[in-house]
């Protein structure tokens, strides 16, 4: 396992010197891709992994358990070793999702229960580690020359859309309205940061509530197919409106503040 890693980042160092970077740095992406399956598999030998069938390694996507944190510290480590080495953006990647994974069996650990359930808990943690992630980003693109920033927040806002839906959108009222808050604010912050993702994302969180709502409200009712018809047009309108007049008056009123931003 271990010869595996070192001929892929040999091999990718070796292309990225020779010129061709991104042929080189998905060698190098795809060695520590597999420094976990190295970890574990260092982890039985030694005897200290669990007996317990339930931890192959099959199951580090799937099972939700404290066993696999020094597992993610150790790759998490060795990730930021390797990007701080090669400079190729991608491997953020892997660290925001260990990272993740990581916060979801330190829960596990610290709250001590035999099984795992998504309650309000881990739909909490997750959304931290994803307004984290962002946070993070953030401060990479202001202090960065590469571009590390463009994985902390795509993975942070899948984190947020699956994680803040589930928590809010089902309890409705106040909570509902902070949920259209919070992507309303995505949509301003990404002329701010001048950075896309944040507009895909936010567009796609205040759509994700009107869309809940006509669901809600007109289920089974005759005017449930209006309602979806007038949101398609309110997509349609939206993007329009916000291209030709409020983009253009959000980059004048937030100039002084914007973050300069990282071209890959």
């Amino acid at each position: 396992m271990m010869s595996t890693i070192v001929v892929l980042w040999t091999i990718g160092y070796v292309l990225q010197r020779s010129g061709f970077r991104i042929a080189g740095g998905l060698l190098i992406f795809a060695g520590t891709g597999i420094v976990p399956l190295f970890v574990f598999t260092v982890q039985r030998a030694l005897g200290i992994w669990p007996d317990d069938q339930t931890y192959a390694y099959m199951e580090f996507y799937q099972v939700v358990a404290r066993t696999w944190v020094p597992l993610e510290l150790i790759s998490i480590g060795v990730a930021v070793i390797v990007i701080w080495r090669v400079r190729f953006t991608l491997i953020s990647l892997l660290i925001a999702f260990w990272t993740w994974f990581l916060s979801i069996d330190i829960t596990r650990w610290m709250s001590q229960s035999n099984y795992w359930t998504w309650s309000d808990r881990e739909q909490i943690v997750s959304t931290t580690i994803g307004v984290g992630m962002l946070v993070l980003g953030i401060w990479l693109q202001r202090r960065t020359k590469q571009d590390y920033s463009f994985w902390f927040y795509l993975f942070g806002h899948i984190i947020i859309l699956i994680h803040l839906s589930a928590l809010t959108l089902e309890r409705e009222g106040f909570l509902g309205i902070v949920y259209l808050a919070i992507y309303i604010s995505f949509v301003v912050a990404s002329v701010w940061l001048q950075r896309r993702v944040f507009l895909v994302f936010g567009a796609i969180g205040c759509y994700s509530y009107l869309s809940y709502l006509a669901f809600r409200v007109f289920e089974g009712a005759l005017g449930f197919v209006f309602a979806l018809g007038v949101i398609g047009l309110l997509i349609v309108l939206t993007a329009v409106g916000y291209q030709k007049y409020l983009r253009s008056w959000l980059e004048n009123q937030l100039a002084p503040y914007r973050v300069s931003s990282v071209k890959s």
